[in-house]
């Protein structure tokens, strides 16, 4: 369960958290509402960059990298809004190009944006200025929007890049954080103008990030004669590599290899391995000289795709006291962090994970496209390579669908499912059961928001696996 914590309590990157976006689960945990749209604003910067060999260096472009990475099959990422994902090029310059005017330009873009998250991938050299500037232009505009500055030390053409993992904080902060503007440091911190002068400050009071490996995918390299990713243990890690040598978090990392392997072959005993280990790693360790060894309360999981489900439903209900007390998010990828941070999903999730622990409340997370999910109704979609929620039943989840096509992102509905089914009748409900296919998508996205009796037809839907 996640524990209600006041603002003057909250510390490092959780002092910009903002309570309101979570909502209740099923199972009782509360859980960040999915974002239903978003903008992309390029504002230049290494992050947009190709690499130029002409003159040995790299060129600003106006390719829609950050897009393509949400939307593009071949990456995995895919969120449930990647057709609400609006983007646009305002200034594709290096940060020391940027004129008055850019800044201008930029503040009216986020004025006249109609997305309450935007994301702006720019340089880092003055970011500070940028951020003051930033602010003054759009004082009393940005009251219910999340505007999130980033950028990356590596052009996204690179093979282990710090962009798409940069890019994956940017978006996990513009869910969680509170309305405002702020900017995702290079180095896994948060802050806003008037706290950039203190991020050493912030730095003392995180109290660090634990990365707990459990293998997968995300950690594995290609088996030509399995036909698959193959994960190996007691190698150096993917994961771990990334995070020290790509991202260079200030926060302090704890690495530990619980075991590599594929998720499919995972047992309970290495559940409990993992249980434990977080338990000891949260209360600490004293040592033989009597001094207690520094603990995190903040833990990502690499994981495989196929049980991280379970992994994490036991997790929750195995917990004790020090387990519930500690923010744990799980990911996985569909495609190995080997093959490069931008050729698939895996870069992204290491970025939104990371920044997700340092931002929840304690509670057992799942993070997968783009998103974060309960465990306790959460399981992979084998059909279509993704996560699913399975808190909704067949017709809730057609209602659900035709309800965030219906609403804009701006509209405070809490939700959609429970309103659309409380103003159905029983008949009209029963009636989705019986739709055939077709009926049942023409039905789902009308806007109209028509009769589904005249629709159906006394055919049961095959129930979903």
């Amino acid at each position: 369960m996640s524990k209600k914590t006041t603002t003057a309590q909250l510390t490092g990157n959780r002092k910009y958290f903002d309570q309101t976006c979570l909502e209740k689960a099923p199972s009782g945990l509360l859980v960040p509402r999915p974002i239903r749209s978003m903008e992309i604003i390029n504002f230049g910067g290494t992050a947009n960059s190709v690499i130029n060999p002409k003159f040995d260096g790299i060129e600003v472009t106006t390719t829609p990298y950050y897009r393509d990475l949400l939307t593009d099959p071949r990456r995995y990422v895919l969120p449930d809004y990647k057709s609400n994902i609006h983007f646009r090029t305002v200034a594709a310059k290096n940060s020391t190009d940027i004129s008055a005017n850019d800044i201008m330009l930029l503040a009216q873009a986020i004025k006249v944006s109609t997305q309450d998250v935007i994301i702006i991938n720019c340089g880092l050299y003055n970011i500070d200025k940028l951020l003051s500037d930033l602010g003054k232009k759009l004082d009393g505009f940005i009251s219910k929007k999340r505007v999130v500055l980033w950028g990356s030390q590596l052009s996204p053409e690179l093979a282990h890049s710090d962009a798409p993992a940069n890019f994956g904080a940017a978006v996990a902060a513009g869910q969680l954080v509170r309305p405002g503007i702020v900017v995702c440091m290079r180095n896994g911190l948060m802050c806003t103008a008037d706290d950039f002068k203190t991020l050493d400050e912030q730095r003392r009071d995180d109290d660090g990030i634990a990365v707990f490996d459990m293998g997968g995918t995300i950690e594995g390299t290609w088996n030509a004669a399995k036909d698959t990713a193959s994960t190996v243990s007691g190698v150096n890690s993917f994961v771990e590599q990334y995070i020290r040598g790509q991202l260079r978090i200030v926060q302090d990392l704890r690495y530990k290899e619980i075991i590599r392997m594929d998720s499919r072959d995972l047992n309970d005993l290495w559940r409990t391995q993992l249980v434990e280990s977080i338990s000891i790693e949260v209360r600490g360790v004293i040592g033989s000289d009597g001094v207690k060894t520094m603990s995190t309360k903040n833990f990502v999981i690499p994981h495989g795709t196929y049980t991280i489900a379970e992994t994490a439903r036991f997790l929750q209900d195995n917990a004790d006291e020090h387990v519930n007390n500690a923010t744990v998010v799980l990911l996985s990828a569909m495609v190995p962090l080997s093959y490069g941070a931008y050729n698939g999903d895996a870069g992204f999730n290491v970025g939104y994970a990371l920044m997700a622990s340092t931002m929840l409340p304690p509670g057992i997370y799942l993070a997968a496209n783009s998103r974060l999910y309960d465990p306790q109704s959460t399981d992979k979609d084998l059909s279509n390579a993704r996560f699913m929620d399975r808190r909704y039943t067949k017709e809730e989840e057609v209602v659900y669908r035709r309800a965030i096509n219906s609403y804009p992102a701006k509209d405070k509905v809490v939700n959609l499912v429970a309103q659309i089914l409380g103003e159905m009748t029983d008949k009209q409900i029963e009636d989705i059961k019986y739709m055939n296919p077709d009926a049942l998508k023409n039905w789902a996205f009308n806007p109209n928001f028509s009769n589904p009796t005249a629709a159906a037809q006394k055919k049961p839907l095959t129930p979903a696996n």
